[in-house]
């Protein structure tokens, strides 16, 4: 492993963690009686999306809402769910996603 791989591999970590902490800005006003939990693994919400059945599912934050424990997911489109662990989908809102141009 050469000195540059670390260096990338701190700038990408670096760059994902700004842009989770954005992302949960963004759909804070969706979730207002939410909260988010402790991440076990800050790679989790990319790694998550395995675990529910939300179609393009791009993202999955685990969340509390109510006394339901979940995800948080976002979908390609924007759309953004609650999923708890039985199944359940929740329609929560949507966040205005930028197309790369």
């Amino acid at each position: 492993m050469r000195v540059e791989d670390l260096e990338r591999m701190r700038e990408l970590a670096l760059e994902y963690d700004k842009l989770l902490n954005e992302v949960l800005n963004e759909v804070q006003p969706l979730v207002r009686e939410c909260l988010a939990l402790e991440l076990d693994d800050t790679l989790s919400p990319v790694f998550a999306i395995e675990n529910v059945k939300t179609q393009n599912a791009i993202l999955a934050l685990p969340y509390k809402c109510g006394e339901k424990i979940g995800y948080l997911v976002i979908t390609k489109e924007g759309k953004v769910y609650f999923e708890d662990f039985q199944g359940n989908v929740e329609e929560r809102g949507e966040l205005f996603v930028k197309e790369n141009s």
